[in-house]
């Protein structure tokens, strides 16, 4: 027992990022821009900008930065023009097999920056997108009312 104490001891302390704020701004200018987390993670070691504790940056570091901006980190984020491109490709009859073929063979990076495509993952975005769009549909039909509270 008296090992795990001193385990638990030496271990990271539970707090907020200190980070500078031109840290931050660039963290989010790349974020807004469409960069993964990973991506923004590995330009930023790249780069030499040293992280709040020392050593390399880390996707779940950047995602807590950006929490703490009031910055949300969806679970599927991909670019608009990623988003686009398989909306494209559904509507011109691929299945999703082929459509995650396709993006891994264009070289596409997914939400976690790296060049492998899943179809649960390609479902779920053109899922979210049609729902989206049924319900901006219905709104515009006047069939739901938007609640603004």
């Amino acid at each position: 027992m008296e090992f795990i104490m001193k385990k638990v001891r030496v271990g990271r302390s539970i707090g907020t990022y200190e980070v500078p704020d031109n840290v931050r701004r660039k963290i989010l200018n790349l974020h807004r821009k469409g960069a993964s987390l990973l991506d923004i993670a590995t330009k930023l070691t790249k780069d030499g900008i040293p992280t709040a504790r020392g050593g390399k940056w880390y996707q779940g570091t950047i995602r807590a930065i950006l929490h703490q901006m009031g910055i949300s980190t969806e679970r599927y984020k991909v670019t608009t023009d990623v988003q686009d491109e398989i909306i494209s490709m559904f509507s011109r009859g691929l299945t999703v097999s082929r459509i995650t073929t396709e993006l891994t063979t264009q070289g596409h990076k997914n939400a976690r920056g790296q060049i492998k495509w899943h179809a649960s993952t390609v479902s779920r975005i053109i899922k979210r997108v049609n729902d989206e769009d049924a319900d901006l549909s219905q709104i515009e039909k006047h069939e739901i009312t938007p609640d603004f509270n």
